[in-house]
């Protein structure tokens, strides 16, 4: 079943200010973690269910984002897979980078997001890369393109 993109869209503000209302909620989250990965322990799941709720709905949101914009590309495979990759990675740098540094920019619950969103873009950018790889060219120049023998011009 294929879902109009302005239903996505909807989905992707809704799921965002539904993160928004549920963290006003709960208190910042102040958790001794080195990396966002090490969030996802049994110990810390269990001290903060809630808050981890709201990293997985804006998790979610974050992920459909870019793959919603991708939507918009008609084929394009390839192009779609190295800027999921490109995306991914980049998330994955900024999450890590705000938590180990401990930067006052963005709660910790924006950096452990932003991490598992770009973890989770490699499945649809390993997709992508599939579907390109085994595309074909459909379409070929057409075989008079820059031919000399066209004189029908008004070369006077």
């Amino acid at each position: 079943m294929k879902m109009p993109k302005e239903y996505v869209l909807v989905l992707i503000v809704g799921l965002f200010l539904l993160a928004y209302l549920l963290e006003a909620v709960v208190d910042p989250l102040t958790l001794p973690i080195a990396t966002p990965y090490q969030f996802f322990q049994t110990s810390y799941l269990s001290k903060v269910p809630f808050s981890t709720a709201v990293i997985i709905i804006r998790t979610l949101a974050i992920f459909i984002t870019p793959l919603w914009l991708a939507s918009f590309l008609d084929k394009a495979f390839q192009f779609k897979a190295v800027s999921l990759l490109v995306i991914g990675v980049l998330l994955q740098l900024y999450g890590v980078q705000a938590t180990a540094s401990s930067t006052v920019g963005i709660p910790l619950e924006w950096a452990i997001s932003f991490t598992f969103a770009g973890a989770t873009l490699f499945l649809p950018m390993l997709i992508f890369f599939v579907k390109g790889a085994f595309v074909t060219k459909k379409s070929a120049p057409p075989k008079d393109i820059g031919s000399l023998s066209d004189d029908d011009d008004d070369d006077e």
